[in-house]
């Protein structure tokens, strides 16, 4: 039987982490804006925000729950969900890094780079979409919302 209350626990005590790494980097850019180009200021941030999301989710890769695991090429599904969306799709413009995969179906989970902590679980259908419908996708406020909601219904399900 899965502990939510110590899943729980172990995803605030990462979100603090990743909520000060975010702040102290917040507080280098705004030292950097005054002393480099804005666009390497800015690019440096990027890059900083990808790797401390990266390093997030390394840390949930160990936590996936049946039937849910970490996808071993995720630059490859990345490509095949935007080869799939439409303009017009809820994902569309959104830069994503696919996390992990239903083992059971075409459900794969994915890192939003919008600015907010949201994550999406999205059915690839392995063709090219025109209606925005398409691609079925939920979208969750937070990785840890969607392990405690989405994750560990799917676990008890699949295990029943």
């Amino acid at each position: 039987m899965i502990d939510r209350s110590e899943c729980n626990q172990k995803g605030q005590h990462h979100k603090k982490y990743l909520m000060l790494s975010f702040f102290l980097a917040g507080k280098v850019f705004e030292f950097l804006r005054h002393k480099i180009h804005p666009a390497i200021t800015r690019c440096f941030r990027e890059n900083v925000v990808i790797f401390l999301s990266h390093k997030f989710i390394e840390w949930l890769n160990m936590n996936y729950l049946e039937p849910w695991y970490a996808i071993p090429n995720p630059k490859h599904i990345e490509s095949q969900l935007s080869s799939e969306l439409p303009r017009k799709h809820i994902l569309s413009g959104i830069r994503l890094t696919a996390l992990a995969q239903r083992q059971d179906c075409d459900d794969f989970l994915f890192s939003l780079h919008d600015g907010t902590n949201r994550v999406a679980v999205v059915h690839l259908t392995f063709s090219r979409n025109i209606d925005a419908r398409w691609s079925r996708t939920e979208l969750y406020s937070s990785i840890e919302i969607w392990a405690t909601e989405k994750m560990h219904n799917d676990h008890l399900e699949f295990n029943a």
